[in-house]
Formats: structure tokens, C-alpha cells, sequence
């Protein structure tokens, strides 16, 4: 069956999705799960733990859960876990559970990610919109900044385009047990704070890697731009809700660190130039598509997950 809505993503993942009730009980010992309990249009949640994250992100996603609940009649009850990948979460296997990222074979149902609620999402596209320029305007260059989390792997690319005058890589905060004496000019291109969506905008070439979790909504704003997204060792076993209508080498270049800047060297010759503007002219006709209206869609989303508990209840 050919997918084309993020609701026919729901409707798939719902199909092995558990018919029990979960309890009080569940959030024993968990600290990124919340137990969310609808009756009769009432929003009735849990959150048994004091991770300050945890509680940031309910606190975004409540008012959603609140304005889906006077649509529901009856009762049902779920889990969501909110931590950034909910990779092999056990309780996913027994009860109905809602998460912003999953393995593949993981029994959760995938909602929009935490930068939808945040309102992250909708003010990044917003300066895409107003600081792009043209294609023809950008330079021949790559960028990338980004936290210094996934097991070293943002590290060592920084460490590998370090000094180039066409790759740009920096570190805007580490985070994590990092051995920083493996990466001997750290200190070049490390710093606390951000970098100007409308400079990263200058160049032609915007690199993802992913770090503990995915990159949540990174990709979706560069393919928003006429820049091109390059996704460098992508973690393809873990997935959100909307990549399940991406593919590689059609919405992004997909390519390895040990592949890139042979690669780059292609993507400036009259064939690569080809693929880099349709790659930019499809990742724009996705956004449209699945982002026109994302307050519609993350509502929409929601509704059909919980209704599709309820209805397995």
C-alpha cells in the first residue's frame, strides 16, 4: 500500500499497536514517560518522575493533548515517551505509546517531533522563507554546526574539514563524556552559542549528522532552502514520522565521512549540478506538501493516533 499522508503512517503503525491499558504503575522508574489518560473531553495526565526535560516538553505538548481531548468521547488511556528516540523501549511492546522517534521494528506510533510543539519547526521554515537566497547566489561550500553528541562522530568530521576553504564545520556545545584530547583542534572550532540561520544559508551544501537521536527538524528546513541537505552517516534504523516519505539521493545526498569530499568534487560537474537543483526543487515540494499547515497536521496527527487507541481499547 502506497503511503502519501502522515495519516497513513498512523493507520500502518496502529495495526500492531497494543490493546492493553496501561497504569500508574508504568511510569515507575521511567524518566522521559507520562501517562495520559481522555475521558469524556477531559485530559487527565501523569508524569511521575522530576526530569526537567521531560516535564519542559509535556508542558509543549499538553495544550495540543488538551484541544484533542474535547474531541473525544469515552475513554482512553496511552503513554508518551519523550525522550528524544524511543529506540527499544520495552513498554512500547505492551502498551499504546506515542514518541517522537523509534527503530523501525519498535511497536510506538510516531507523532510530529518535539520542534512541532516547541514551535522550533514552524519559526525555522519562517527564516528559511525570509533569509534564503538563490542557488546560483550560494557558495561552493558545505556547513555544518551542531552539538557535539553522537558518539564523536560530529567531532571527527569538524577535526576532518578542519582548515578546508570549502567545508565548515563547528561545535556549538559539548555535551556528553568526551575525550577532547582525540580531536587536537577542538578549541578552533568550538563555541558556546549559535550561528545565524541566514549565514548558514550561504552556502550551497548543508550537512545533517545525526547525534544521540536524529536531527529532528534540521532536515526539514534545509529542504525548505535552495541549499542542498548532505545526510552523513545516517542512522537509517531510526525514523520519525515524516521520513517515512524521504529518500535518499531524491530529497538529500546521502553519503558517508569517508565518501564526502570525493563527492562534493561531482556534485560540481554539469551532472552533479543536475541532481543538486532537482534535490533542491523536491525537498521544497515535500515541505509544501506535509508542512503547509502544521498546526492542522500536528492536530490531525494526534487525533488520529488516540482515536486509533481508543478504538483497539
Amino acid at each position: 500500500m502506497k503511503l502519501n499522508s502522515a495519516l497513513d503512517i498512523i493507520q500502518e503503525q496502529l495495526v500492531d499497536c497494543p490493546d492493553t491499558i496501561p497504569t500508574e504503575d508504568c511510569l515507575l522508574g521511567e524518566n522521559d514517560t507520562a501517562l495520559i489518560k481522555i475521558k469524556d473531553g477531559v485530559l487527565y495526565p501523569t508524569c511521575a518522575n522530576t526530569n526537567r526535560v521531560h516535564h519542559i516538553r509535556m508542558n509543549q505538548i499538553l495544550p495540543y493533548l488538551a484541544n484533542v481531548a474535547r474531541e473525544i468521547s469515552g475513554e482512553v488511556t496511552f503513554l508518551i515517551n519523550t525522550c528524544d528516540h524511543a529506540c527499544n523501549f520495552p513498554l512500547a511492546e505492551k502498551f499504546p505509546t506515542l514518541c517522537f522517534c523509534k527503530s523501525k521494528d519498535d511497536k510506538s506510533i510516531t507523532i510530529p517531533n518535539i520542534d512541532f510543539f516547541s514551535g522550533m519547526i514552524q519559526s525555522a521554515l519562517a527564516g528559511v522563507e525570509k533569509s534564503d537566497i538563490p542557488y546560483e547566489q550560494k557558495d561552493l561550500s558545505s556547513f555544518f554546526v551542531g552539538a557535539s553528541s553522537g558518539w564523536g562522530d560530529r567531532l571527527k568530521y569538524c577535526e576532518m574539514v578542519f582548515g578546508s576553504s570549502r567545508h565548515y564545520g563547528y561545535i556549538n556545545q559539548i555535551v556528553g563524556d568526551v575525550d577532547m584530547s582525540a580531536f587536537p583542534n577542538a578549541s578552533q572550532y568550538s563555541f558556546v552559542g549559535n550561528i545565524p540561520l541566514n549565514e548558514q544559508l550561504q552556502h550551497r551544501f548543508l550537512i545533517n549528522i545525526d547525534g544521540y537521536a536524529l536531527c529532528y527538524s534540521r532536515l526539514y528546513w534545509q529542504m525548505l532552502s535552495n541549499s542542498v541537505p548532505v545526510y552523513i552517516n545516517r542512522k537509517d534504523d531510526w525514523i520519525q514520522l515524516h521520513d517515512y516519505f524521504l529518500e535518499p539521493n531524491v530529497h538529500f545526498i546521502e553519503t558517508s565521512m569517508d565518501d564526502w569530499l570525493d563527492l562534493f568534487h561531482y556534485l560540481d560537474t554539469p551532472q552533479g549540478e543536475e541532481l543538486c537543483r532537482s534535490i533542491a526543487k523536491a525537498g521544497k515540494v515535500f515541505c509544501a506538501e506535509h508542512f503547509d499547515n502544521v498546526q492542522k497536521m500536528v492536530h490531525e496527527t494526534l487525533v488520529a493516533a488516540i482515536k486509533g487507541i481508543q478504538q483497539k481499547q
